[in-house]
């Protein structure tokens, strides 16, 4: 068990999406998202890998 209550709501909704059988990228929210729209957010090129 974790700390916060908003720690253990994202650990619980990775932990459904992974029972689920998901098994891409998961955004902060605990949310299914897509390599690069997680790359834009995070501001990396998606294709190099590196820093833009």
């Amino acid at each position: 068990m974790s700390k916060t209550p908003k720690a253990d709501a994202s650990k619980a909704a990775v932990e459904a999406l992974r029972d689920s059988g998901y098994r891409g990228p998961i955004d902060e929210n605990g949310k299914a998202t897509t390599h690069d729209e997680w790359c834009e957010r995070h501001g990396i090129d998606p294709t190099t890998g590196r820093a833009k």
